[in-house]
């Protein structure tokens, strides 16, 4: 089978066993592609995905519904991305977790109040936490949620 490409489109013919080669190239080149290429200002594009992380998603502010310590399952049929932010006092740790695997954490550690952030892709269907490991009953500052 070939590959022709000419001025009303492409079509099979030529090459037995598929390949094309340089030759075939040149000769295309030299004959058929003349003229500026067209603009492409994306208008025409069709059967992009549906879906995938930020199509048709926005961020939300959930830090009243979300504690932490508390295990929560992405089912929006989509990848999220989850932004925590807390106020941190000396010695507080927190862990982010994804599917059960520590992803990220963050430490205060020298005795003044700090911030520790962090941000995570979380896929459909997985879990999702943020841990506070010292037991202390600190609560998230801010916690969005682009779904």
């Amino acid at each position: 089978m070939a590959i022709t490409i000419s001025g009303s489109g492409i079509t099979s013919a030529n090459i037995a066993d598929g390949t094309i080669v340089n030759a075939d190239v040149a000769d295309l080149a030299a004959s058929k592609l003349t003229g500026a290429l067209p603009a492409i200002d994306g208008s025409s594009l069709t059967n992009l995905p549906a879906s995938g992380l930020g199509v048709s998603q926005s961020w939300t502010d959930v830090s009243a519904s979300r504690a932490y310590g508390t295990t929560y399952t992405n089912s929006t049929g989509k990848p999220i991305q989850v932004s925590i932010s807390s106020h941190l006092d000396d010695g507080e740790v927190l862990e982010f977790r994804v599917g059960g695997v520590t992803m990220a954490g963050v430490y205060e550690y020298d005795g003044s109040p700090s911030w520790g952030n962090t941000s995570l892709i979380v896929p459909n269907g997985d879990t999702y936490a943020c841990v506070n490991t010292t037991g202390t009953s600190l609560a998230p500052s801010y916690w969005s949620e682009l779904r």
